[in-house]
């Protein structure tokens, strides 16, 4: 089940991964067209972070990894349609929160003064933060392809959700005092009229 137009780069854990031939262009632009190393890893990182991302989560609902392809327009997992909507609007938020906790973490370590900030480290620095934000911006836009379109679905559905568990709810308390009542009829002395 090779992509059209991509070489099996490997198989991480027995997944296959796939580099499409647009991937290098869009490295390219990343770094602005010029010679630009670390910002170009600081990209690839990117990529490589969201998709483990939503890898985790996958792996976390049992759900199986078929492929991962790196291409012009960020990368994908392939999966199987068995998952619920709920599990889907998850798994996509999985690699908006990985990418969001690089620049957490990122962001501390450099307050902190822990690394001696260089211009190689600031181009580093400044995909894995800035051009990071971006990439989670317009990941979460709601088109089709992009990670928002199985988002945001997750707000209408913990609405639901909590619906239905309040409903669930209320049917068991409904249940429980039906219960209570049957049981004290049976407890109480039966009518007048039927004592003849």
């Amino acid at each position: 089940m090779r992509p059209r137009g991509s070489i099996l780069l490997g198989s991480l854990r027995g997944v296959p991964t796939y580099v499409h031939f647009t991937l290098p262009l869009m490295v390219l632009i990343a770094g602005q067209f010029e010679y630009r190393p670390y910002c170009w890893l600081g990209f690839l990182l990117v990529l490589a972070i969201h998709e483990l991302g939503h890898i985790v989560l996958l792996m976390r609902y049992r759900l199986p990894v078929l492929a991962l392809v790196f291409h012009g327009f960020g990368a994908e997992v392939h999966t199987n349609d068995w998952a619920t909507p709920w599990q889907r609007a998850v798994v996509a938020w999985g690699g908006i929160i990985a990418q969001l906790l690089v620049v957490v973490v990122l962001g501390s370590i450099v307050r902190m003064r822990w690394v001696p900030f260089e211009v190689r480290a600031h181009d580093l620095y400044g995909t894995l933060v800035g051009t990071n934000l971006l990439l989670v911006a317009g990941n979460l836009l709601p088109v089709g392809g992009l990670d928002g379109t199985e988002a945001w679905k997750i707000l209408r559905l913990s609405y639901l959700r909590g619906k239905g568990d309040y409903y669930e709810r209320r049917l068991r308390e409904l249940d429980q005092a039906k219960k209570r009542a049957e049981a004290e009829d049976d407890d109480a002395p039966p009518p007048r009229d039927q004592l003849h």
